[in-house]
This record gives C-alpha cells, sequence and structure tokens, in this order.
C-alpha cells in the first residue's frame, strides 16, 4: 500500500488483505465496478509498460513502507497477439518471469469455491543490477465469477483487470 499520503485511509492503519481478500473483496469489485469505502488504497496502473520497478516503487512511495509492506496495483493484462491467450508481461527494459503455475485462492467461508490464482514473478533483465531483485505477484479471478451466467449474482466484466502485488 503507498503511505497515507497518497490513500485514504486513517492515520495508524495498515493494509495487510490477506489473498482471499484481494479477489473477493478488491479484484472482484474493481471488474464489477463495485465503489470501495477507501477510494485509493489500490489505484490503477499500468505494471505492463515502460517504467522500471523501481521506479514505480519510488513514485509510489515505496521507500517510505514499513518491512513488510507492499504496494498494490489494479493493472490490465495485454496480449501478445489481439486473439491469443499469452500475456505481455515487459517491463521497462526487462519482464516479469514466472516463477510458479500459480497457487489457487479458495473462499474461507466455503472451502471447496474458488475464488481465483496467485501467480508469482520475478523481474528479468541481465544487463541491470536489479535482475531478479524484484518480486510480483498477479492475482487473477476465477473465471467463474468474471463470465456473465443466467441464474447467477456473479457479475461479468471482461476479466482482464489483475490486482499485483509489487
Amino acid at each position: 500500500m503507498a503511505p497515507c499520503e497518497y490513500v485514504d485511509v486513517p492515520i495508524g492503519f495498515k493494509f495487510h488483505p490477506s489473498d482471499d481478500e484481494l479477489l473477493r473483496y478488491y479484484l472482484l469489485n474493481k471488474v464489477c465496478g463495485t465503489p470501495f469505502k477507501y477510494s485509493n488504497v489500490v489505484p490503477e496502473f499500468n505494471l505492463y509498460g515502460r517504467k522500471e520497478p523501481w521506479d514505480i516503487w519510488n513514485d509510489f512511495g515505496g521507500q517510505k513502507l514499513e518491512k513488510g509492506e507492499d504496494l498494490y496495483f489494479f493493472t490490465k493484462l495485454k496480449l501478445v497477439t489481439g486473439k491469443g491467450s499469452r500475456v505481455a508481461r515487459t517491463i521497462g527494459n526487462g519482464s516479469w518471469k514466472g516463477e510458479d503455475r500459480g497457487t489457487k485462492v479458495r473462499d474461507p467461508a466455503k472451502k471447496n469455491t474458488p475464488l481465483g490464482l496467485c501467480k508469482r514473478f520475478r523481474y528479468e533483465n541481465d544487463k541491470s543490477d536489479q535482475h531478479g531483485c524484484w518480486i510480483m505477484h498477479e492475482y487473477s479471478l476465477h473465471r467463474s465469477l468474471v463470465k456473465p451466467h443466467s441464474n447467477s449474482n456473479t457479475c461479468g466484466g471482461d476479466g482482464k483487470y489483475v490486482l499485483c502485488r509489487i
């Protein structure tokens, strides 16, 4: 989370959501267009663009965070081609390289209900002294939550948004 001067959160509060809260409350409400109680806790920013991770970190106040605190962003996925399913995860002069296939996140109240997936990425750029030094977790909603279904209260949405933690 960005420091309090960037967001509308009471002084002294720490933003430390669980994986299921990130998916169930923040990302699902973003996709559904539901307003948040505190407006800028998770800003929207293109993490797959021209800025380097350390520039994003500095621009959003990461240097003022305490140990163990992270920055969170909504960002849209960019497909490699318009029709394909592969995602372009370039950032600055490097790229986010996947470290795992992702961990399934389930609703703790309904143990068998999938909420989404959390994938871990690391920054890669062999020409940079920051190679391998940045970690990003990308949270995506389960397809059952983003596809409109008849006889269901799931919301529609393009499913292109993800929530990322650096």
